[in-house]
């Protein structure tokens, strides 16, 4: 009975040694993957003449992810649009975005900025024409 006393009472410590320890690994792991809270990604929406096929939208596509700061384009064949999101805290000059259209062969209509982080603001403000 002693035995049987001193090994649970052995196991029960060293269970709550291994757990703390896990749990400051845990804790040390995940603090490096929570993101910045002050990071934002910026998103664009940029109008663009002269598209009319898929073509059009991969030559653009491609044009605009050329751009360091950019990670994600969207073109929209219908509506004429292209929506651009930066990468976390990066920005971007709305001539570099238009220049990225013209390279592309097609003529940007206006550049808006459309939100942050995926919240598109109380209203939209034209950039450029």
């Amino acid at each position: 009975m002693v035995l049987l006393k001193t090994g649970v009472r052995g196991q029960g410590s060293g269970v709550r040694k291994l757990s703390a320890i896990m749990a400051l690994i845990l804790i040390a792991h995940f603090t490096f993957l929570i993101p910045e809270v002050t990071a934002e990604e910026k998103v664009y929406r940029i109008n663009i003449e002269g598209m009319h096929c898929n073509m059009c939208v991969y030559r653009v596509t491609k044009s605009l992810k050329k751009l360091k700061q950019v990670k994600d384009v969207e073109v929209d064949l219908d509506s004429g649009t292209a929506t651009v999101t930066l990468y976390d805290g990066e920005d971007v000059a709305t001539t570099d975005l238009e220049e990225a259209v013209e390279d592309s062969g097609y003529k940007p209509a206006g550049v808006e900025v459309v939100g942050a982080n995926g919240h598109s603001p109380d209203k939209e403000v034209e950039v450029g024409e």
